[in-house]
């Protein structure tokens, strides 16, 4: 028998079109995890998502009319972006806004409609793709351990391991902050967590899966990003609540257990990640929320360049063009993010921009818990650390594929999936609609 993407009939049924989007979204993020280039996950997104998505479109024309029978939480969290986006635009091209241009303008409007549309794509078709939920946690868990030996192997190989913070290896990884690339694993560590709990799993995968969600989670240890680490707990936090009694205080007891073998073998990694105290956290908010007041209510656009320069400063010094690095020989900070989306959404579109976005994450976390009640818990636990770790770290840009998909467009296009009835078939529920209307 000829194996599924072979055969012919395989792409002539109904179904077809939202397999391709489903798979396509799925290879743009497992491509971005084991290639040491972002290149193929963008090829990917504009050249069979996007036109996998038209085709969907095509297909269901009929139902262009009520939306695609979309659900009414899927629709404000698509409406919600455009909404952000739309406000931040209008605050790049505002005629009394005083910003510095650091990107074309063109190139953020392709991003932010490459962005959309993926989020759009897989929130519409998913639910007409049963195998989505398994083939998500299953690809995502398997490519993340791969990423993960070669990141280990790589790093031993160069005496870099254990020698600091773990950083991405030049020549093996495109994430190399170790910021960044703990916030990276923190996503996959929420993934494989909520492929565990999701119901139907086979045993076998399930016992399969929990080993390299430890791994991962060890990754997340060793890069010593304090945000990632709150991800990662926020995502331990709601496993735990899904989990019977006896379970739940097995895992609590066993996080307490690698507390303390931490502290015990490696005292001063602990007094480190102590020590560092709020990282001038509170100092950049306070920063960008005074710049952001200069105009609150649309804000400097999305071309506004937000890098300052945190510390005690000689009035005559200025940094160096492009420095990409910290300042540390005047004892002051280059600072590029405002470590914070919501601080980040009100600095570059003010209050205009905050209030959609707060309505995104929120009807991402209402659908997400709807589809955890239904057993399906990798949304829930994506949006859950996705956010905690946004609100002490980075930032979102729309662009062409980034880490920042992992933080944003990969949470936010699960919940749309989720929103929209993804994952609920199995468990015998209406997946058209979410409007409290009674199973079949």
């Amino acid at each position: 028998m000829k194996p599924p993407l072979l055969r012919w009939d395989w792409y002539r049924d109904d179904n077809a079109a939202a397999r391709s989007v489903g798979l396509s979204f799925i290879a743009m993020f497992c491509a971005g995890l084991l290639l040491r280039s972002p290149w193929l996950s963008q090829t990917i997104g504009y050249f069979v998502l996007v036109p996998s998505a038209l085709w969907f479109v095509f297909q269901h024309r009929n139902e262009i009319g009520s939306g695609l029978n979309t659900s009414r939480a899927y629709r404000l969290i698509i409406v919600g972006l455009a909404l952000y986006f739309a406000v931040l635009v209008a605050a790049t091209f505002a005629p009394d806004n005083d910003y510095l241009p650091v990107g074309s303008p063109l190139k953020r409007l392709r991003g932010i409609l490459i962005s959309l549309a993926c989020v759009a794509a897989i929130g519409a078709t998913a639910r007409h793709f049963e195998a989505f939920p398994k083939l998500l946690g299953r690809y995502v868990a398997a490519s993340i351990l791969i990423a993960a030996i070669v990141l280990l192997w790589a790093s031993h190989s160069l005496g870099l391991l254990g020698n600091g913070r773990l950083n991405g290896v030049v020549g093996y990884n495109w994430v190399l902050n170790p910021n960044a690339m703990g916030a990276v694993y923190a996503i996959c560590f929420s993934v494989a967590v909520g492929h565990v709990l999701h119901g139907g799993l086979e045993p076998v995968e399930r016992a399969a899966v929990l080993p390299v969600a430890l791994l991962i989670l060890v990754i997340v240890l060793l890069t010593g990003s304090r945000g990632a680490l709150l991800g990662c707990a926020a995502a331990v936090g709601i496993a735990v609540l899904a989990l019977s009694r006896r379970l739940a205080a097995a895992i609590v007891l066993f996080m307490l257990l690698l507390g303390m073998v931490l502290y015990l073998q490696y005292p001063d990694w602990v007094m480190t990640l102590i020590e560092r105290g709020d990282a001038n956290r509170i100092a950049i908010w306070k920063h960008h929320l005074a710049s952001g007041l200069e105009q609150p209510w649309l804000g400097r656009g999305l071309n506004f360049d937000i890098k300052f320069v945190l510390g005690d400063v000689d009035p005559t010094f200025e940094p160096p063009q492009n420095l990409t690095y910290p300042l540390s020989l005047q004892r002051v900070e280059l600072i590029y993010t405002p470590h914070n989306i919501v601080m980040a959404a009100f600095v570059r579109g003010g209050l205009l921009a905050v209030l959609p976005q707060l309505l995104v994450w929120s009807a991402a976390l209402w659908s997400c818990i709807g589809a955890a009640r239904a057993g399906w818990y990798v949304p829930l636990l994506l949006v859950a650390t996705a956010f905690t770790i946004c609100m002490v770290d980075h930032e979102m840009l729309a662009g062409s594929f980034s880490y920042y998909w992992y933080l944003f467009w990969l949470p936010l296009g699960v919940a749309a999936a989720a929103a929209n009835g993804a994952g609920r078939a199995a468990q015998g529920l209406r997946i058209d609609r979410l409007e409290g209307k009674p199973a079949r």
